[in-house]
């Protein structure tokens, strides 16, 4: 009994303690918050003039399709020396000047076709001059009245189409002409042989293409542009391109073409930037990036 009662005395009196610790902390003033430190910087508004990057493909800035304006058998191809010093027919890569002989057609079919349109032509030349004699006597009697003037006229009537069928002889021996100067194709450029589509033997049909000639000395990274961007892009302006085949390295250029409408797939419109490339290091079918930055866009 004594116990019990010493315990509700101490728990009377340390719920007393923790009173009096509480009310004494209730009157104590409050600790003012710490400050925290902060930058204060002005609102800027967002700017879209950052520069815009494009992936691009490398081409040959001229490449030619070549074909023989007539047909006929392939007779022959042009030959250059191979690695091996061996003479080989020209193929895909060869260098060509100029004035290279490409290929020719079977010649003999040509060269008969100029003599027959000569001996034609020879035959009608000999009519019209037969004609013109016959005209010639006839005009003379009927001046003396020795001839129906009727009859003078039909002279100079036979004399006119005879002669006119002499000159047309003449046209078609002038085609067989050049027709065998046609069998011949040569290079009309300095470039590199980038197609060859026919075969010794083979038939080449008019305007079918024989060869694909490029001049690699410039080329062109094309990429297409939407046409909202279009016009942060203008013709002659300096552009930087970049490959991944020589990292680190800018290659100049230029802006040489807009395309004047979207492509209808697309529908992005087509820019060219033109690159000098004396050493070839660029090759047609590369990818390059390029980046237009709109506030250095400036016509040269």
């Amino acid at each position: 009994m004594a116990g019990s009662r010493a315990c509700r005395v101490w728990d009377a009196g340390a719920l007393w303690a923790m009173l009096a610790i509480l009310t004494a902390c209730a009157n104590e003033p409050p600790v003012p918050p710490r400050g925290v430190a902060v930058k204060v910087a002005s609102v800027e508004k967002s700017s879209n003039s950052a520069a815009t990057r494009y992936s691009a493909q490398i081409v040959p800035a001229t490449r030619l399709d070549l074909a023989f304006k007539v047909g006929g058998y392939v007779e022959s191809i042009g030959q250059v020396t191979g690695v091996d010093g061996q003479t080989r027919n020209l193929q895909e890569g060869d260098l060509v000047t100029q004035g290279t002989v490409l290929a020719s057609l079977r010649k003999t079919d040509y060269a008969q076709k100029i003599a027959e349109a000569r001996a034609s032509a020879a035959q009608a030349f000999s009519i019209c001059r037969e004609a013109r004699l016959d005209a010639a006597r006839d005009a003379k009697l009927a001046a003396k009245g020795s001839l129906p003037q009727a009859a003078a006229d039909g002279s100079r009537g036979r004399r006119d189409s005879a002669c006119a069928a002499a000159e047309g002889a003449g046209v078609r021996v002038s085609q067989a002409k050049s027709a065998l100067t046609d069998s011949v194709l040569l290079a009309p450029m300095d470039g590199v042989l980038f197609k060859r589509s026919i075969e010794v033997g083979a038939l080449a049909a008019p305007g079918t293409v024989a060869f694909a000639i490029a001049d690699v000395k410039n080329v062109k990274a094309v990429f297409g542009v939407p046409d909202v961007f279009l016009s942060q892009i203008a013709l002659g302006a300096a552009q930087k391109v970049t490959t991944d085949a020589f990292p680190g390295v800018e290659f100049e250029g230029k802006v040489s073409r807009l395309a004047p409408s979207a492509d209808q797939r697309s529908r992005v419109f087509e820019v060219d930037v033109t690159i000098p490339n004396p050493d070839d290091k660029l090759k047609s079918g590369m990818v390059a990036a390029l980046s237009i930055n709109p506030t250095t866009v400036k016509a040269a």
